[in-house]
């Protein structure tokens, strides 16, 4: 017999290799073989989302919520898609519920202070962030210096963006950033020990995860 479970997986995997219609048809299956199955809803949601129908997203997660309303991933994932819908009090309304059941969710303290950036509200979206940053300091570095920079606050959106220290087994990449009013940059990864390569900041990102900025004054070697 058919499994619904079967269906959802071969969506995920017919989404990973970017086979959107075929991956969509799976999760739709899956849900008609079972109308109840929450991570079902969650799957499409996702997957409308990625496909930029937003709107849908966000009226195919409240189906899940109504299945798991205390859920934390499909409170957290209901505010990510209202947040990308551009509905900013919609997803801090929603990412409040998921904070409710965990107070420390990295990820739902993060998308909050998103969604309030999206207000700007920067006072509050640095809080968050800094809460966030607490639990994963690696990945939530560049949200709260960016929500510096858009503050105006520029030596710390410097301080939290410029030469992040990483653990050993990120050492070959750059995390750096330049304070800018739009934008913060990851470096890209560098793939060998000696090779150096230029992020989208153009600071020069070595493989041992440091970063500088050109020195304009350096003459090129040979020369």
């Amino acid at each position: 017999p058919e499994l619904a479970e079967t269906h959802l997986s071969l969506g995920w995997v017919l989404a990973g290799t970017f086979e959107w219609e075929a991956g969509e048809r799976a999760f739709q299956r899956s849900l008609e073989l079972n109308p109840n199955l929450a991570t079902g809803y969650i799957a499409s949601a996702w997957l409308h989302a990625v496909l930029g129908r937003f709107e849908e997203a966000v009226a195919t997660q409240k189906k899940a919520i109504a299945l798991d309303p205390l859920g934390l991933l499909t409170n957290t994932d209901a505010g990510f898609w209202l947040w990308v819908a551009g509905r900013y009090d919609d997803a801090m309304a929603q990412l409040r519920k998921a904070l409710e059941s965990d107070p420390n969710h990295a990820r739902a303290l993060f998308l909050y202070g998103w969604a309030a950036l999206g207000k700007r509200d920067f006072a509050t979206a640095i809080d968050y962030f800094r809460r966030a940053k607490a639990i994963e300091p690696i990945w939530i570095g560049g949200g709260l210096g960016y929500a510096y920079a858009l503050a105006g606050e520029r030596a710390k959106a410097e301080a939290e963006l410029r030469l992040q220290l990483l653990p050993k087994d990120f050492a070959h990449k750059c995390v750096c950033g330049c304070a800018r009013a739009r934008e913060a940059s990851t470096g890209k990864e560098v793939t060998t020990m000696t090779r150096k390569s230029k992020c989208g900041c153009g600071c020069v990102a070595s493989s041992k995860g440091s970063a500088k900025r050109p020195n304009s004054k350096t003459k090129k070697a040979g020369k």
